[in-house]
């Protein structure tokens, strides 16, 4: 009896998950089809930032609400569940190492963007950021590898094709089909590399998190696209980035007990 009620939970933990993500995932489609006087009258008036801000509110809030719906808990469990309640000094300091080979590399082979501003690093280097991880890293993958008890292969296939995909649109609008889909490649194995990072740090948001903020940052900052996919160097950085935060990440434990002695 208690097997079955464990798979009934398991089960019960992966469908609420996935409909509920769907549904933050198309809010916009939500919105349109249940809301259309606001949807035509408020939301298409609406800056880009502001619609920006209303999408990760929108994330985070289904987020929360959907670990709340299965477990009925305290808002500190749901930080907890999140993975938002581990250590963010040691994200930072991790981060800013890991990612040396995309500051650098962009500040010899590129120049700062001119159309920089503080809302532009706000929005695409912090808020975007914060609500993907929430949704995708430490809602979506975290409940159907951890509550679901999906195998981790499984867990990271599904998060990191909704991931990339979830950037189709947008980069259809920037540069056709083929850019799409290389962005699409790109942020779908930039999905799984966050994942991984997730579950190596002990299911510490804020590593993923700083990860992909200051990745975003330092593209952002020396204008290296208009797109995620970038060129031939944009990229060799980008993987130097990736291959740095793997090795001290592996060796993150020895590393520590080495600087302690």
């Amino acid at each position: 009896m208690l097997e079955i009620n464990s798979k009934s939970l398991r089960v019960r933990f992966a469908v609420v998950a996935l409909v509920s993500f769907l549904a933050a995932d198309n809010w916009r489609f939500i919105l349109k089809t249940f809301m259309p006087q606001f949807y035509s009258e408020v939301f298409r008036n609406l800056s880009t930032w502001s619609r920006i801000e209303l999408q990760a509110a929108a994330w985070i809030g289904v987020s929360l609400l959907g670990i709340f719906l299965v477990q009925r808990k305290g808002f500190k469990f749901l930080l907890q569940e999140l993975g938002l309640k581990a250590s963010v000094v040691r994200a930072v300091i991790f981060t800013f190492i890991a990612t040396i080979p995309m500051s650098l590399g962009f500040m010899v082979t590129s120049r700062l963007n001119p159309k920089l501003s503080f809302a532009s690093i706000l929005h695409l280097a912090i808020i975007s950021p914060f609500a993907e991880e929430v949704l995708y890293r430490g809602y979506l993958f975290r409940q159907l590898h951890r509550r679901a008890e999906l195998g981790f292969v499984l867990a990271v296939i599904i998060t990191a094709v909704f991931f990339g995909f979830g950037h189709y649109s947008d980069a259809m609008r920037e540069g056709g089909v083929w850019n799409a889909l290389g962005v699409v490649a790109i942020t779908g194995l930039g999905g799984a590399f966050f994942a991984w990072l997730f579950v190596r740090w002990q299911d510490n948001l804020w590593v993923p998190f700083c990860m992909h903020c200051l990745m975003n940052l330092w593209w952002e900052l020396f204008a290296v696209d208009t797109t995620a996919l970038g060129g031939w160097l944009a990229n060799i950085v980008r993987l130097l980035t990736v291959i740095l935060a793997i090795v001290l990440t592996l060796y993150r434990d020895r590393l520590c007990k080495m600087n302690a002695a």
